[in-house]
């Protein structure tokens, strides 16, 4: 009989999935391998399901959004687009609920940082397309019904144009 081979992580503390995989096709890696393996091969997969982010530009082709973007410091330059990518890959529903906020059908992305406090009005439209509509740094307590309103027909243009309505 063969030399009894010992694996260099233990079994029972890997998930269910994973034992059996190693029992299956008898990969012999240590954990940390067969970890980056699994998890690079579960972020191209999270990837592909990525939302595509969509600036809303107005009929003379200026993206509000970017521009306020723009404005801003690098830092929160960073900030922001990160939150938004997290945002793209994760969905509404991934994202933690304190971030994510909805008024007459349209979320709002929350996002703070050491400068200040921004909201990211956004939607997502025909299952794919995180639509990003409106934003601007918060100033008052209470949302502004002009930033609703001024979101819901960017929307609606949007819609319009794209052939929704």
């Amino acid at each position: 009989m063969g030399k009894k081979t010992t694996l260099p992580f233990r079994v029972r503390s890997l998930p269910l999935d994973t034992r059996a995989f190693y029992n299956i096709y008898g990969i012999r890696l240590d954990f940390y391998e067969k970890k980056v393996i699994l998890m690079n091969s579960l972020f191209l997969e999270i990837k592909q399901l990525a939302l595509e982010i969509e600036f809303f530009e107005t009929k003379s082709g200026n993206s509000p959004v970017e521009k306020y973007i723009e404005s801003l410091e690098n830092e929160q330059v960073e900030n922001i687009l990160s939150q938004i990518e997290q945002l793209s890959i994760l969905g509404v529903k991934g994202m933690p609920y304190k971030m994510i906020k909805s008024v007459k059908g349209i979320f709002y992305l929350r996002i703070r940082d050491r400068k200040g406090i921004h909201r990211v009005f956004f939607t997502v439209e025909k299952g794919k397309i995180l639509l990003l509509l409106h934003a601007f740094g918060k100033k008052e307590q209470k949302l502004k019904n002009t930033d609703i309103n001024q979101a819901a027909a960017r929307l609606k243009e949007w819609r319009m144009y794209h052939g929704k309505i």
